[in-house]
């Protein structure tokens, strides 16, 4: 077997050619020689380079780009990257950052896990969007990589980067939770998890080796990683808050005892919830969206019904955003997809929440939606081409337009 000597030409030739092209990614999945130099690479690329290359870290980094850009589009090269312990790899790296590797490296690292995670993901299932799809033929290899990513010792390596002074880097791990929390374990272990240096005080403090103290004291805003987001959603980054709220919505999403803490207004910690509203009126769909999912999570898991039905104003501002992002025609197809998702998750099994909003007009809104995307000719003339965009938003509307009998 040769084994393949890596440049940076030929890794940044690799990255430019499967970037958008699922039939690229099929060709280099079947080279498993390759695969498994890039991802050796990842840790030490040295048997893999000519001699005369000296930038190393060129090398990891362009690697990471080019398993980042497999990831997605192709169950074969997924499969193979799963198969060659990609996941793990990135997690031995992260594990053991120095203090004086660059910004860049880790910064595409971080990247590579949450283009990984979000990919195994899609994989296993469920789907973000709701809507069926067919089964991945990787899904065996990633329930089994999701779920180590969800152990205590990956938790503990990953995790951690949230509080990374990099903007870049903490965005890309609130999008490996945004992407990746669509099952309660996985949430209950993330809202639970603590750094090790307290775990090992509450080791501690039960055998009385010293004075107990307060087990995980954020645990009142929702735990560690809540504590987090809510720290970070306060910068005045759009992209790192759009993640953070994405991420925020997962985490809080049929999770009580994360949503009641974000929804609770105390004297002692920020007004989430009240933010989170603040943020869903910004001029950006994208972060309207992001704050209207995290806003609906937090409402539905953490509000008790009789408190929402009392006071509905909450749920009637992610109303009146989702509205107008839904009737706005200048907006795209994936847009208003996303809007009545989260539409339908706001007011699905609750009869007050369907009637507020029938009384507010928006059912006439998602029906005028339905009738301008509905094909006025016979079904033989009709377009077999249509944008998948229009199609899926088509499926959507039939799941918002639904209210409890």
């Amino acid at each position: 077997m040769t084994v393949p000597i890596l440049n940076l030409s030929l890794l940044k030739e690799a990255k430019n050619s499967v970037i958008g092209n699922p039939t690229a990614k099929r060709a280099l999945a079947r080279d498993h020689t390759l695969i498994e130099t890039l991802v050796h690479c990842v840790n030490d690329p040295t048997p893999y380079i000519d001699p005369s290359q000296s930038a190393i870290n060129d090398i990891r980094v362009e690697t990471a780009h080019v398993i980042a850009s497999l990831s997605y589009g192709s169950p074969d090269a997924l499969k193979g990257l799963l198969n060659a312990n990609a996941h793990r790899a990135f997690l031995f790296a992260i594990a053991n950052f120095q203090s004086a590797d660059p910004v860049a490296l880790r910064t595409a690292f971080a990247r590579a896990v949450r283009a990984l995670a979000s990919a195994i993901a899609d994989a296993v299932g469920p789907t973000q969007g709701g809507l069926q799809i067919h089964p991945s033929d990787a899904r065996d290899e990633a329930t089994v990589a999701l779920n180590n990513l969800f152990e205590l010792d990956a938790l503990d390596i990953y995790l951690p980067l949230l509080a990374d002074s990099s903007s870049q880097i903490s965005t890309s791990i609130a999008q490996l939770l945004a992407s990746t929390l669509r099952l309660q374990p996985y949430r209950t272990a993330v809202s639970e998890w603590i750094p090790p240096n307290e775990r090992h005080k509450e080791v501690r403090a039960k055998r009385g080796w010293e004075k107990a103290e307060p087990i995980n004291p954020s645990n009142k805003q929702g735990g560690w990683v809540a504590k987090q987001l809510i720290a970070l959603l306060q910068r005045k980054d759009m992209k790192l808050q759009e993640a953070v709220l994405s991420a925020m919505g997962s985490l809080a999403q049929d999770n009580p005892s994360v949503a009641t803490k974000l929804a609770k207004a105390a004297s002692d910690q920020p007004q989430i919830l009240s933010s989170v509203l603040t943020i869903s009126k910004s001029r950006l769909a994208s972060l309207q969206l992001a704050a209207c999912s995290c806003a609906t999570s937090i409402i539905r898991a953490g509000l008790p019904a009789h408190a929402l039905h009392h006071d509905p104003s909450a749920a009637m501002t992610v109303t009146h955003v989702l509205s107008s992002l839904i009737s706005t025609e200048s907006e795209t197809a994936q847009t208003r997809t996303r809007a009545c998702f989260i539409l339908y998750h706001l007011v699905s099994d609750d009869k007050l929440l369907c009637k507020l909003v029938y009384e507010r007009g928006i059912l006439t809104k998602l029906s005028d939606l339905v009738k301008s995307i509905t094909p006025t000719e016979p079904p033989s003339e009709w377009d077999v081409d249509e944008p998948e965009s229009v199609s899926t938003l088509r499926e959507v509307l039939t799941i918002s337009i639904r209210t409890p009998s």
